[in-house]
């Protein structure tokens, strides 16, 4: 069986990125919305049984609910998406959250 680095590269680092969260029992986790962080984020969900959403414009919590906000119909609709499932894997747009500046805590990653 012969596998081309880049197949190689990708399976490492989802294996990775599994570990980390399966190590840190996270149950959410964002990677960036890049060509390779979505491929990433799909192969993470699918081995984690998590629910996926890409390309993330917006990200809050309403309830017990959290709300991915992601354009959609070519960017010409944005629409409010709820994943139902305990995991969730969300790629976010660049630039696009930003980290309170007056909590002390920060995130684990």
């Amino acid at each position: 069986m012969n596998r081309q680095p880049s197949q190689i590269l990708r399976r490492c680092l989802c294996r990775c990125a599994f570990q980390i969260a399966n190590t840190n029992d996270h149950d959410i986790v964002l990677i960036g919305s890049t060509r390779r962080g979505k491929e990433l984020a799909a192969r993470l969900a699918q081995k984690m049984q998590a629910g996926c959403i890409t390309d993330a414009g917006g990200i809050e919590l309403k309830g017990q609910d959290l709300v991915v906000h992601r354009y959609t119909l070519g960017g010409n609709t944005l629409s409010s998406e709820v994943l139902k499932t305990a995991k969730k894997v969300i790629s976010v747009l660049p630039n696009r959250l930003k980290r309170d500046q007056n909590r002390r805590d920060r995130a684990r990653l």
